[in-house]
């Protein structure tokens, strides 16, 4: 009974999401994307309230790309990539002073005003999350115990 009812409910999950009607991007939206990210390939799209998210790749690094509906303006990008898409000068602050540290993953989160860097850093026992301005300054913001080491 049980595997009935689970089996109910993944196909009327998949139906809703195979219906569900793909969002309408206007033209603002759609030429302020396609200026700024020209080469993208499989974009797939988000709807919100007041913003259309771009999911997509583009130099083999995933990017979402937040609009705005109404004037089609950039608000935020996030990109998720490895240690070699860094900024120079970051990496090295970094390093410096992270030493032995490994870089697992970069979440680079860039507005109008602000660039931030969410990175992930491994040593022998631990993870670490830490948060990068900028202007190198490093925030660690969680440590994990690493269940490989």
């Amino acid at each position: 009974m049980k595997l009935l009812l689970i089996f109910v409910a993944t196909a009327l999950s998949i139906h809703v999401v195979a219906n569900k009607p793909a969002p309408v991007i206007n033209e603002k939206v759609l030429n302020t994307f396609n200026v700024i990210f020209k080469d993208a390939g499989q974009v797939s799209w988000i709807e919100a309230p007041d913003y259309i998210i771009a999911v997509f790749k583009k130099d083999h690094i995933l990017y979402r790309a937040m609009l705005d509906k109404t004037n089609g303006s950039l608000l935020q990008t996030i990109r998720y990539y490895g240690e070699k898409n860094l900024p120079p000068n970051l990496l090295f602050d970094i390093k410096k002073k992270l030493g032995e540290k490994q870089i697992f993953g970069v979440t680079e989160v860039m507005t109008a005003h602000t660039t931030n860097y969410i990175i992930v850093v491994n040593d022998a026992r631990n993870m670490y999350k830490i948060n990068v301005d900028a202007d190198g300054n490093i925030t660690f913001l969680k440590k994990f115990k690493r269940r490989d080491a």
